[in-house]
């Protein structure tokens, strides 16, 4: 049997495009793998950086005296919004709630005795501060709990400013929360 010319173009096409349409997915889904590791890497960079300065900070921590270390162990040497943001989605995706928008509402720098309303002996450090205002959606108030406590638990330091919840059943919890983080102002 002998094969025509527009069969053997087909034979030698269909491989390649099969090879091309490979790489393609091949390039995407490696590309958005490599994306969720770095993320990853991040995290966990963060996390040793805070597991060690809260270890120092337990060994140097007075009973009743709140000191600039123990600030310092829980914030971060720069803001990062990107992960801010991943923080709200996993809480979101952990406690099947949905945020509908962000909105950037302050970011500025204040010093350490601004931020305690009272002279603190290194009171002048300044720390960054990023304050947001999310508008989300869940199933019912147990699942808006556990995005709270999400937040309330979480190792990086983030403070609840308010929350307002309206209810339209008992399906259908809507909610705005008003919160900043914190970070060194390098």
């Amino acid at each position: 049997m002998k094969l025509t010319n527009t069969q053997k173009r087909m034979m030698i096409i269909w491989p390649l495009l099969l090879i091309i349409v490979a790489g393609i997915f091949y390039f995407i889904y490696i590309n958005g793998l490599q994306q969720e590791v770095s993320d990853l890497e991040e995290d966990v960079r963060l996390n040793e950086q805070m597991s060690k300065a809260l270890q120092e900070s337990v060994e140097e921590m007075e009973e009743e005296e709140i000191a600039v270390n123990d600030l310092r162990a829980r914030l971060p040497r720069h803001m990062d919004e990107a992960q801010v943001i991943r923080i709200v989605n996993r809480a979101a995706t952990r406690t099947n709630s949905t945020i509908q928008s962000y909105d950037y509402q302050e970011h500025e720098v204040v010093t350490v005795n601004e931020l305690f309303e009272e002279e603190v002996e290194q009171g002048t450090e300044e720390i960054e501060v990023l304050t947001m205002l999310i508008n989300g959606q869940t199933g019912s108030f147990g699942q808006l709990e556990r995005f709270v406590d999400e937040f309330e638990t979480h190792d990086r330091l983030i403070q609840i400013n308010s929350l307002q919840i309206q209810t339209g059943s008992e399906d259908d919890i809507s909610f705005r929360m008003q919160f900043s983080v914190f970070a060194y102002d390098e």
